[in-house]
């Protein structure tokens, strides 16, 4: 019988312990959780940190992109007639800039037509003349939805042009300058002909 009383006794210090233990286990396991949560946490803000001290700009969303129609214009070519058939795609970062493109689409397409007809195919056939068009489509585009960009802003942060008093175009401030909605012109097709 004595075997009989000492297996309750036992039974009461193994609860104990293993109580204890798990306890333990389960401290043990909510500090390693807590200590990978906080180490994620900070490896995703170092990653952040690195990203824009590279001089990458973080993205917030994704970029939108607006299609125009196809462009033909006759060319400023004195030897011959020459035209183009341009393709273009503006990139936006904000969708009501969208709605403003579509609203102010003939102004927009009136200012692109005049800008690619101003130019000759020796112009247009450098990777400088395409890379300068794409600047001047930018700001034509912007010209067209109403703001007052210059082709000089586009160096300078493209700050707005105010009007002053006498009526003569003046720069705005540099401390608040506006940007060009237009963040990028891409070209889907070109052809010289």
């Amino acid at each position: 019988m004595s075997s009989a009383t000492t297996a309750p006794s036992a039974s009461p210090e193994i609860k104990k312990k293993s109580k204890k233990g798990f306890l333990l286990i389960l401290g043990l396991l909510l500090l390693l959780g807590a200590a990978g949560a906080g180490s994620w946490v900070y490896l995703q803000r170092q990653a952040g940190d690195t990203a824009q001290a590279d001089g990458s700009p973080a993205r917030k969303t994704k970029p939108l992109f607006t299609p125009l129609d196809v462009f033909t214009v006759n060319l400023q070519d004195t030897g011959g007639d020459h035209y183009a058939q341009i393709g273009i795609t503006l990139q936006i970062e904000d969708a009501s800039v969208d709605s403003e493109i579509k609203a102010h689409m003939p102004a927009i397409r009136n200012n692109i037509l005049l800008l690619l007809a101003s130019k000759s195919s020796d112009e247009l056939l450098t990777l400088e003349g395409k890379q300068q068009l794409a600047r001047q489509i930018g700001v034509r585009t912007a010209q067209g939805l109403g703001l007052a960009i210059t082709d000089a802003d586009t160096a300078t942060a493209g700050a707005i042009k105010t009007a002053s008093p006498s009526g003569a175009p003046e720069k705005a401030p540099r401390k608040t300058p506006a940007e060009n909605p237009i963040k990028g012109v891409l070209f889907s097709q070109f052809i010289i002909q």
